[in-house]
């Protein structure tokens, strides 16, 4: 199939852009009219490729496209040991596909990019890792039918049963804030908090300060409801 040609906005010349490389071997756009470049593709091996290693770029809402992007890349590299193949495109490589289908799977996921950093390392994991699919397209990502499966699969793991461990985090607070807690109740598992929180709606243990220290700390937490239910629970 003939390649397709790009042409320089008829509103600028409607010139067609020849495809020209750095010494680098990186592409960019050259109008062969005016002489107009598109080098977003420099720019992105310059600047943008390792916008993912930097925190800030996650909370700043004008970089979360570039940071996703470069993520993406970054995931991709580490599964098939060569970079993501960018489209060359006349409307430049941060308005091309890969990031329109990066703006739908943001949209998709709550315009959270925390969110869609997870699904990317779930799709990797699942498809990539486990099933060894080729991902050849971002397109693949923002699909409605494997975003869904996403959305059920961390419905599922919120669910919390009897035999779910405690967060670590949560054994290492009371270990830090509420040492005596341990007299009166042995906690590993969230069998074990289902029983006390059994036993402390009853009235039993009430007035014992760590144990109410710990349980208040459970209800401003929102880890328990009003009824000293866990939430999420599965029997």
């Amino acid at each position: 199939m003939a390649k397709k040609e790009l042409f320089h906005s008829t509103k600028k010349c409607g010139g067609r852009y020849d495809t020209k490389y750095t010494s680098e071997c990186i592409p960019y756009l050259e109008c062969e009219s005016c002489g107009n470049k598109v080098e977003d593709w420099i720019k992105w091996q310059d600047t943008y490729k390792g916008f993912w290693k930097i925190e800030d770029k996650w909370q700043s809402k004008k970089d979360h496209i570039v940071t996703l992007l470069s993520y993406f890349n970054h995931l991709y590299s580490e599964y098939y040991k060569t970079d993501f193949t960018f489209s060359l495109t006349e409307k430049g490589l941060f308005r091309g596909p890969e990031a329109y289908h990066t703006r739908r799977l943001l949209a998709m996921l709550g315009s959270n990019p925390i969110h869609v950093r997870n699904y990317m390392d779930w799709v990797f994991d699942t498809k990539v890792g486990k099933r060894k699919s080729k991902i050849t397209s971002l397109g693949f990502l923002s699909m409605a039918g494997v975003v869904a499966e996403f959305k059920l699969h961390q419905q599922k793991a919120k669910q919390i049963g009897r035999d779910t461990p405690l967060p670590g985090k949560m054994l290492s607070w009371i270990k830090s804030n509420i040492p005596d807690l341990n007299q009166y109740v042995a906690l590993s598992d969230h069998g074990d908090l289902h029983v006390l929180l059994t036993h402390y709606k009853g009235g039993h243990l009430n007035n014992v300060e760590p144990v109410d220290k710990f349980i208040e700390a459970l209800k401003v937490s929102e880890y328990i409801d009003s009824n000293y239910s866990i939430r999420n629970w599965s029997e």
